[in-house]
């Protein structure tokens, strides 16, 4: 898919622009996986080269878990002025836009990004005639609340995770969302 931005430019928000993943920006991805690790996950209590270790384990296991599970997903980069802020990976097929990973950076978090972006594949969604679906971890406080101020509803709950679904009457409900206070 070609490099892409929010419509919403010119009310002056901060708007990321999406390319596709190329090898270059392993490092860059690496770096994000380790930034978005929930509290325990992170093994800051490890040595470093071990830490490091580990982390790198995880991440190779998520790569080729989400390539065998989602074999024609689009993986793509987020970018604010050619500066890499987060990525995402989303596979549309016949049932739902699947949502299978959204990742900001720290610094970039709390501005409204991951939200326009949401509103997009909504979007995107909606003209495919299918549902947007996203999981998310339980303990995932930040985004399960913003899944819900979004329009999305859980629709399946497992012991770690909350199936969330977002229909087209979201749209509704994204434009007219409160502003984060």
């Amino acid at each position: 898919m070609s490099a892409q931005a929010d419509e919403n430019e010119s009310a002056g928000e901060i708007l990321p622009r999406r390319r596709d993943e190329t090898p270059a920006d392993a490092a860059f991805r690496f770096a994000l996986f380790c930034l978005s690790r929930p509290p325990g996950e992170d093994f800051a209590f490890l040595d470093p080269s071990v830490r490091d270790m580990l982390l790198r384990q995880q991440f190779q296991g998520q790569i080729a878990g989400y390539r065998a599970q989602f074999p024609q997903a689009r993986h793509q980069i987020l970018e604010i002025e050619q500066l890499p802020i987060g990525r995402v990976v989303v596979d549309l097929d016949a049932d739902a836009l699947q949502i299978v990973d959204l990742a900001i950076m720290p610094e970039w978090r709390s501005r409204g990004i991951g939200a326009r972006l949401l509103r997009a594949l909504v979007r995107e969604a909606r003209a495919a005639g299918v549902p947007a679906r996203f999981h998310s971890f339980l303990h995932n406080v930040d985004g399960n609340r913003l899944f819900l101020r979004l329009g999305f509803a859980p629709i399946a709950r497992t012991e770690l995770q909350i199936v969330w679904e977002s229909h087209g009457d979201a749209e509704l409900a994204i434009r007219h969302a409160p502003a984060r206070p």
